[in-house]
Order: structure tokens, then C-alpha cells, then sequence
């Protein structure tokens, strides 16, 4: 399952599962670009750790609630990768997002339209201006988590943007392989993970692994990361427009 000389990008791939995908990534062949909001240091953390694997990487702030977020992960492309004429985009993790509670009950626009700008106009513009630029093995895989299709205690606007995104995947799977043949798009839905993202939800730990078949446990980032990086290479051609359940069986479709 190697991915030798793949170019991949990582959104979000500074800490946390999308530093985990990263890494695995790097670890079967692929030079990485890794994008981060604010945390520059751990960026260039798992960068430093990627050309220790003895593949090329590159660390740049690409804030994914803005409106030009497709454009600077290309540049950075371009000049970290000679992306272009010289070289294609093989893979691409969306894996960014935010998370906070917001019932509807409490309803605040600023918070919603946070939420949509980040995790669904913000892959909507990187798929648009990335697209281009994808290989003729390219693999777009989006993190949807498993809230897209579990109800979540008062995070009413992070699954309406979750579930929208998992929808927009399955649209890109359909329409994308007309303009770039062998393009897929699928999803992937982790479950609870161990990472900085769950503080906060301690008190719903006992319940979750009560509820998780495999090892009664929470997920860990690198249960996710093996999963994505197979999606990401040549042995996943048939799949496209799916979502894959990376939960431990705590929901089941």
C-alpha cells in the first residue's frame, strides 16, 4: 500500500487526527503540505517530523473560514511543489473544522455562519481551485465525523455542517469525474477521538465506550489515520461517494 512520490495536502494537520494523517501519510510515501489556522509551531512540528521520514513537506497558515482559502493552499502548492507544470495534487484531506456547542434553542447567527463558512463554504473553495490540479489517481477524503449522522447533545449547528459536507462529498463524487476522470471523493466519520477537541466532554466518556463494541474504548488518531491513508491510495479506486464509519461500531449503517 505504498504511496510513494504522492503529493498530498492536510488541512487542519497540525495536531489531532489531521497531524496523525499527516504523518501516516508521510510514512507510506507521500510529501505533504500541512495547513494551519493559528498553531505554527506544532505546523512545523509535524513538518520537521515529515522530512525526518525523508519526504518533502511544506507548513502554511490557510485559514479555512475565509473566503480565499483555496487560493493560498495552491500557492503554497505552487511554491513549496512546483505544482502545475511540473507536478500533480494526488491527495486531498479536508480534515479542518471547528466545533463548539450551539443548540438551536440559543440560536446566534455569528456562530452559525461561522460554522458554515468554516466546514462547508471552506471545502466547497478548496475543491474549486484545487480540483484542477488533481492527478488522474486524485482522492478528495473530507472528515465528517460521525455527528453527521448520530444526534450530538447541543451541537445543532456542527452536524447541520457536518451532514451538509458529507451531502456536498457525495455531490463531488458524482459530477467531478466528467472534468477530471479518476477523481473520487469520499468521507470519513470518526467517532469520539482522544484528542484536544474532545475537552469538555469528559462526562460523556463512560457513555461512549459503553456503547463502542470494539474494546469498550475511545478512538485513538491513529485508528483513523491507517483508514484514511489507505482511502488514499490505489486499492480504494472503486469506492467513491461514501462515508466511512470510523466509530469502533458505535453506529452502525
Amino acid at each position: 500500500m505504498s504511496l510513494n512520490n504522492k503529493l498530498a495536502v492536510v488541512t487542519g494537520g497540525s495536531r489531532g487526527i489531521g497531524a496523525a494523517i499527516a504523518l501516516e501519510l508521510a510514512k507510506r510515501g507521500a510529501d505533504v503540505l500541512v495547513t494551519y489556522t493559528s498553531n505554527q509551531s506544532k505546523a512545523e512540528s509535524v513538518k520537521d517530523q515529515i522530512t525526518a521520514l525523508g519526504r518533502r513537506s511544506a507548513a502554511i497558515r490557510a485559514d479555512q473560514s475565509t473566503i480565499d482559502v483555496g487560493k493560498v493552499v495552491l500557492k503554497g502548492l505552487q511554491e513549496s511543489f512546483g505544482v502545475g507544470a511540473e507536478r500533480k495534487l494526488d491527495i486531498l484531506v479536508i480534515n479542518a473544522g471547528i466545533s463548539s456547542r450551539t443548540p438551536t434553542l440559543d440560536f446566534e447567527l455569528e456562530k452559525f455562519t461561522s460554522f458554515m463558512n468554516t466546514n462547508v463554504r471552506g471545502p466547497m473553495l478548496l475543491v474549486r481551485d484545487l480540483a484542477p490540479f488533481l492527478s488522474s489517481t486524485g482522492r478528495i477524503l473530507a472528515n465528517t465525523s460521525i455527528v453527521a449522522r448520530h444526534p450530538a447533545p447541543d451541537q445543532d449547528a456542527y452536524t447541520a455542517s457536518k451532514a451538509a459536507l458529507e451531502a456536498l462529498v457525495r455531490q463531488w463524487a458524482y459530477t467531478l469525474p466528467d472534468h477530471y476522470k479518476g477523481v473520487t471523493a469520499n468521507s470519513f466519520a470518526p467517532g469520539p477521538v482522544v484528542t484536544d477537541m474532545m475537552k469538555g466532554y469528559e462526562a460523556l466518556f463512560d457513555k461512549v465506550k459503553e456503547d463502542t463494541p470494539v474494546d469498550r474504548r475511545l478512538g485513538e488518531v491513529g485508528d483513523i489515520a491507517d483508514v484514511v491513508a489507505w482511502m488514499a491510495g490505489e486499492e480504494s479506486r472503486w469506492i467513491t461517494g461514501q462515508s466511512i464509519q470510523l466509530n469502533g461500531g458505535r453506529l452502525m449503517l
